[in-house]
This record gives C-alpha cells, sequence and structure tokens, in this order.
C-alpha cells in the first residue's frame, strides 16, 4: 500500500515538472530571456524606440535623418543596451492575464558617456553628408559605449507582462517604457553632428537663396512661403534702378539674376562656440566682379540721351552674364548667431560684408 502511494507521489510531481516545462516561463523568465535576445540577437524590437527619437529631431532640424542610417543606429543602440546590468526581482501574479516584474538597474546616460568621442570628431567634420559622417561617428561612439560606459543613479522599473495561451508576451509600450527607462539622451550622437551640418545648410540656403534664387532651403528654415520669400527678392534683389527705362527693365533683372548665379562661394563645416546656436564659419569665395567689371566699362562711355545710358547699362550687365570675371579667391569668416543675424542687415554687419565679398558692387 505505502509503495502504490509512493509511485502516485511520484508521479504527480513528474507530471507537474512536465507541466512546468510544457506551458512555457515564468513571467520573470520570460523578460529576462527577452532582455538577454535584444542584447545578442536582432535589434529590430528596438525600432519603435528609434523612429521616436527620429521623430523629434526631424522636427528640430531641417536636414532630415536619413533612412540608410537606421540600421547602424539600431546597432549602436543594442550596444547601448546591452552595455546596462538588470536584476530582476521576481513576478507577482495582477490577475489570470497579467504579471508584474520588478527591474533594478542601472540606466545608461548616452550624452555622457558619448560626450568626449562627439566633441573630438565635431573638428573633423569634413562633408555635408550626414549619413556619412554619423557612419563614422557611431562607430566611435560603439566603442565608447563599451570602454567607458557614464551611468545614472540605480532605479527601478515595473513592467506588466500578459499572459495568455500562447505564452506571455510585453506589448508595445510596455517595450518602450523599459527602454526610455534604461538608457538616456539616445539621440545626443546625432545632435552633435546634425546641428553643425543643420547651421551650414542654414547659412549655404541663405547664400542661395540671394544668388542663386534658389528659396526653397531657406524657407524651409525660416518657415517662410516661399512664394513671400521670392517675392521679396524680386523687390529688393533683382530690382531694377528706379530711373531705368520700362522698357528695359526685365533685361536688367534677367541679366543680374543671371550674374548672381554665377557667383561661387562654398560654406565651410561650422566651428561650435560656446551658447546656444552659435558658431564661426569660414566661407570661401571667389568674388564675382562682373558688377563692377559692367559699371566701369559703364562710366567710360559716351553717351547722349538717357534711353543711351539704360540700353548700354543693360547690354554690359547681359555682356558680363554671358562671360563672368573674378577676382582672387578668398576666406571670410562669419559668426553665426542671434546676434549676427539679427544684425544681418547693416552695412558693417558680418553677414553684409560676406554678400559683398560675393558680389562686389563698388
Amino acid at each position: 500500500m505505502k509503495k502504490k502511494h509512493l509511485c502516485l507521489v511520484l508521479t504527480l510531481i513528474f507530471a507537474l515538472l512536465l507541466g512546468g516545462c510544457a506551458s512555457g516561463e515564468t513571467a520573470d523568465k520570460y523578460v529576462g530571456d527577452l532582455i538577454t535576445s535584444i542584447k545578442k540577437e536582432d535589434p529590430s524590437s528596438l525600432s519603435s524606440f528609434l523612429e521616436q527619437g527620429i521623430s523629434d529631431e526631424n522636427e528640430t532640424y531641417v536636414l532630415q535623418f536619413p533612412d540608410e542610417l537606421k540600421d547602424s543606429y539600431l546597432k549602436f543602440l543594442q550596444a547601448s543596451f546591452n552595455a546596462v546590468e538588470f536584476e530582476i526581482n521576481g513576478a507577482k501574479k495582477i490577475d489570470d492575464e497579467r504579471y508584474s516584474v520588478q527591474l533594478t538597474f542601472t540606466p545608461l546616460d548616452i550624452e555622457a558617456t558619448t560626450k568626449n568621442t562627439c566633441e573630438k570628431y565635431s573638428p573633423a567634420i569634413s562633408s555635408t553628408d550626414l549619413n556619412a559622417e554619423m557612419t563614422k561617428l557611431l562607430e566611435k561612439t560603439t566603442e565608447a559605449v563599451k570602454s567607458s560606459p557614464s551611468y545614472e543613479n540605480s532605479t527601478q522599473l515595473t513592467l506588466e507582462v500578459k499572459k495568455s495561451k500562447d505564452g506571455y508576451s510585453l506589448d508595445d509600450e510596455q517595450l518602450q517604457k523599459l527602454f526610455s527607462a534604461t538608457m538616456d539622451n539616445i539621440m545626443a550622437p546625432y545632435d552633435s553632428v546634425c546641428e553643425i551640418l543643420d547651421a551650414q545648410d542654414y547659412l549655404t540656403s541663405c547664400l542661395n537663396a540671394l544668388f542663386k534664387n534658389d528659396v526653397a532651403e531657406y524657407a524651409k528654415h525660416t518657415g517662410e512661403d516661399e512664394s513671400s520669400v521670392q517675392s521679396q527678392l524680386e523687390s529688393s534683389m533683382y530690382a531694377p534702378p528706379e530711373e531705368l527705362s520700362a522698357s528695359y527693365t526685365e533685361r536688367y533683372s534677367a541679366a543680374l539674376k543671371a550674374i548672381c548665379n554665377n557667383c561661387q562661394y562654398s560654406v565651410g563645416t561650422p566651428k561650435k562656440q560656446d551658447g546656444l546656436f552659435n558658431y564661426i564659419i569660414d566661407v570661401t569665395v571667389t568674388p564675382n566682379t562682373s558688377f563692377q567689371s559692367a559699371m566701369n566699362e559703364l562710366e567710360t562711355g559716351t553717351y547722349y540721351s538717357e534711353e543711351e545710358v539704360d540700353r548700354a547699362l543693360v547690354e554690359l550687365m547681359e555682356k558680363y552674364a554671358a562671360a563672368p570675371t573674378y577676382g582672387a579667391q578668398t576666406t571670410v569668416t562669419v559668426s553665426l548667431n542671434f546676434k549676427t543675424l539679427s544684425a544681418a542687415g547693416a552695412e558693417d554687419s558680418e553677414i553684409t560684408s560676406l554678400i559683398d565679398t560675393i558680389l562686389p558692387v563698388e
């Protein structure tokens, strides 16, 4: 009789053990396995977390996050997540379909971890290719995460795990909650490059609007309507002299636009200074002396009527629009900050000096 009871007990225990294996993991083990898989396997579960960061950046800058950069950034986030150690403090049943699992960990501060690396890399930016520059930087910041991570204070987080007939699961909201609590300032490396290239793009767009009659990018930076910007240029930059005969105004404006379009300049990589939106930028310029050449030649002529002066002026403008003249290449250094922008229209401002160097009129 005792042997029969013993066999029955052993059978029940064995059945329970098999039942535990067949029914899958406990909620806390599920979370632990999930964390391990995110650290070591496919980083795609971090995609939604990255997309939110990208969305915020795309609202901040005119330059948009390159799609081809996403895979590299996901790998960087995976390395960052891997740098965090978790202690799983067990699971508590909420009801038949939900469990709470508490984690203890020390969050990674990505900005602090990568700060020195980003500051060293910024002066080395050599192109306007955001994807290429970021790809190179992410290789360096990934090494920084692995070798010298900087952490915040230890904290705890409770996740809600769902249970169904198919096993345990963590919905996207809980997953984003985990990532947000684990990694802080995830877009800091991107900021360090994009803010510089965005400033470069801004100054380039200003010059292109003035000289190339290309207002699209400038309108994005300023939030102005393209047609409004175009109208302002037509009434100022490309406006003919008031005393010019109406029969020549269209030709004059067309010739002036062509002369402006021949201007040559290249905006260098901004050097970040202390403070918000504060940069020093070298602009390489080959002065377009066509307008000066036209005016100098006009002054040497002899005219017997206002109509002859007007005709000569327009013909000379058209001549130098077709065959521009240039001065020696030079470099103009300008400060780009809120102060210089507010004074951009002043005669002695750095921006005005840059414009006058690109297209001298006196």
